[in-house]
């Protein structure tokens, strides 16, 4: 059988709390995303392999990107050049310890991407917002213990930052189900439906299976899939 080509396998994640309060905390990007179809919309957190992973797996990527993303930045504007308040570094390690001790692989999903296109308002023609590509998505979940989720709303409601890319939000289970088909960004409402019982709106353009267990490496996704070089060093 053909090998399917693949030009991205990003590892992402999405953290609940060990008390079942209906909320899951994702990431998102802020509005200068340049995909702006997604640009303000949560998404999973995580990232791509880049030069070098070849060797490595989807976890020890996903280890990476969660050390990068929770942690103080070296900015103190955020964007928008508003003034940042960084979360003290004792919190950031309660919450990034509290994350990486309690994640645990979900599943693989095969994504077939045809492209969102839309119409702005200030077109009078439909534009392509999203890429077209084949990719597996490597996802993860943590189960935190309550404190440590409580610890990241409380930093997140009153302003500060224990993250250094995008946003990072709290978000009810039950409201993204109630939105619409952009209301999450790439394959979040397709992991969490899958994984919760949920039916968030996903865009039709996105054709995403569950197909089975992450796998340790990538060399063990040889025997059906094949990395293009595009996977590493993906945005």
């Amino acid at each position: 059988m053909e090998k399917i080509l693949l030009d991205a396998h990003p590892s992402v994640m999405f953290i609940y709390s060990k008390k079942d309060n209906g909320e899951v905390l994702l990431g998102g990007y802020d509005g200068g995303y340049p995909r702006t179809i997604y640009a303000s919309a949560p998404n999973l957190l995580g990232g791509n392999p880049e030069a070098g992973d070849e060797t490595n797996g989807p976890h020890n990527v996903l280890v990476r990107e969660i050390t990068e993303e929770v942690a103080k930045g070296d900015k103190d504007v955020d964007w928008k050049q508003r003034p940042v308040q960084w979360v003290s570094l004792d919190d950031i390690l309660k919450i990034r310890n509290g994350i990486l001790d309690n994640t645990q692989p979900f599943a693989d999903f095969l994504v077939d991407a045809e492209g969102i296109m839309v119409r702005p308002r200030d077109r009078q023609e439909k534009v392509r917002m999203s890429d077209v590509y084949k990719a597996i998505y490597s996802a993860f979940r943590a189960e935190i213990p309550e404190d440590i989720f409580e610890l990241a709303r409380k930093n997140i409601y009153t302003g500060k930052r224990f993250w250094t890319e995008g946003f990072i939000g709290i978000h009810p289970l039950r409201q993204l189900e109630a939105a619409g088909e952009y209301s999450t960004s790439h394959i979040t409402a397709n992991v969490l439906n899958d994984y919760f019982g949920l039916n968030i709106p996903s865009p039709e353009q996105l054709k995403v299976s569950n197909i089975g267990d992450v796998r340790s490496t990538y060399s063990d996704y040889n025997s059906d899939f094949e990395h293009t070089e595009r996977v590493w060093g993906a945005k």
